[in-house]
């Protein structure tokens, strides 16, 4: 048919009346949808990138691979919101801190352009026509809550040693006629001192055994278990 539905306002869905194939891209962008998929990854981008700068950042580049093709699969007319969030939490793992940004709420993370540090601040793409000061609010306190659980477990991860946790992967099914991750550590264990002869670096040899040990213990922690 001639019609279709624009940005729901509330409980209501406007109907778009279209009178021509020709004017389709045009009649939908002045109902606020951007139906041009790469118009609107790089209207992402863009309004990203012009918000990490004003605040002396920049987003990294590997964010236009790693999450700007969801995002934009995410909101039918992008508009970009920079958000804080309080310094402390930088002394976390920039890891942590990006993996719950990029994986859990979908922001974009914000980096200093000379360091590559973190800065206190994040990127959020809202759909449509919205609030600013609302959304930005309801976005910092979710992602406060998100870091605090962070610190948390992080914190008590910390208070063991990362061979502690190894035994913990026996509750870690690999595969059904495989056994669990401790099985499949165990075998590598078996195998890692044979592959260093036979490659000429018997002299490496219990250094990669140590290595091979600890190489899985990671999948046990509270922050891997947690926020993977």
């Amino acid at each position: 048919g001639r019609t279709s539905l624009g940005l729901r306002d509330g409980f209501h869905v406007p109907e778009i009346e279209i009178p021509t194939a020709s004017g389709y891209f045009g009649q939908m962008e002045g109902s606020s949808l951007m139906v041009d998929m790469e118009e609107r990854r790089g209207a992402i981008w863009a309004q990203s990138q012009a918000l990490a700068a004003a605040a002396g950042g920049v987003i990294p580049e590997g964010m236009r691979q790693e999450l700007l093709p969801e995002v934009t699969n995410l909101v039918e007319y992008p508009t970009a919101i920079m958000g804080s969030f309080a310094q402390d939490f930088l002394k976390l793992p920039k890891e942590i801190l990006v993996m719950v940004m990029k994986k859990h709420q979908r922001y974009f993370p914000v980096e200093d352009a000379k360091t590559g540090q973190l800065l206190p601040s994040f990127v959020t793409i809202a759909n449509g026509e919205i609030d600013e000061a609302t959304v930005r609010g309801g976005n910092e306190a979710v992602l406060t809550a998100r870091f605090e659980d962070a610190d948390f477990f992080y914190k008590l991860d910390m208070q063991k040693r990362l061979s502690d946790f190894r035994p913990l992967l026996e509750g870690t099914m690999f595969q059904k006629d495989l056994g669990t991750m401790l099985d499949k550590s165990d075998r590598t264990d078996a195998l890692v001192g044979d592959l260093a002869e036979a490659m000429g670096l018997a002299g490496a040899r219990e250094v990669a055994l140590q290595a091979s040990h600890l190489s899985r213990a990671d999948l046990a922690t509270s922050v891997v278990t947690e926020f993977t």
